[in-house]
């Protein structure tokens, strides 16, 4: 089983935006891929949303539909909408193509991890998106870039904090 931590950052709600991701085997440290994604001026609820949509498409582009992958997330928003049948009052068309990308993931499983709480998958993956949304600050209109950050630097940040 793919384990994948995903979180999302706004600084200002909306504001500056990061996404973060941490791809895993399941029951080992081994991480296939981490990524702080750089989301432009988004609003948290985007920010989770798109967390989940980056996530889905790097395990797609690395083959791996067919595996079994459990999505873990601090957002109960993200876990309701995909589910648990919740109804999207906002951002529907982001919603919208997510349920499109899920379609492809017949073993998708979705679970709540309570945020802050010392899991270390959701702490790195809440790093990488917080890291993602710090490097946009002063810059609103950044619009939608992707790079990643890497975990030295996120150690390094962890270390000098």
């Amino acid at each position: 089983m793919i384990e994948v931590y995903i979180d999302g950052s706004s600084k200002g709600n909306p504001g500056p935006g990061g996404a973060g991701i941490v791809i895993k085997k399941a029951g080992t440290e081994e991480s296939l891929s981490t990524h702080g994604i750089p989301l432009g001026h988004v609003t948290n609820n985007q920010a989770e949303f798109l967390a989940l949509n980056h996530a889905l498409t790097e395990i797609k582009t690395r083959g791996h539909c067919e595996q079994p992958i459990k999505i873990l997330t601090d957002s109960q928003l993200v876990v309701g909408i995909f589910s648990q049948n919740w109804k999207a009052r906002a951002n529907l068309e982001l919603v919208i193509e997510i349920r499109g990308l899920l379609k492809e993931f017949p073993q998708l499983t979705f679970a709540y991890v309570r945020g802050h709480n010392g899991n270390p998958g959701n702490e790195l993956a809440d790093s990488l998106a917080q890291r993602a949304a710090e490097t946009q600050k002063g810059n609103d209109q950044a619009g939608e870039k992707s790079s990643s950050v890497s975990l030295r630097s996120i150690a390094s940040l962890q270390r000098t904090s």
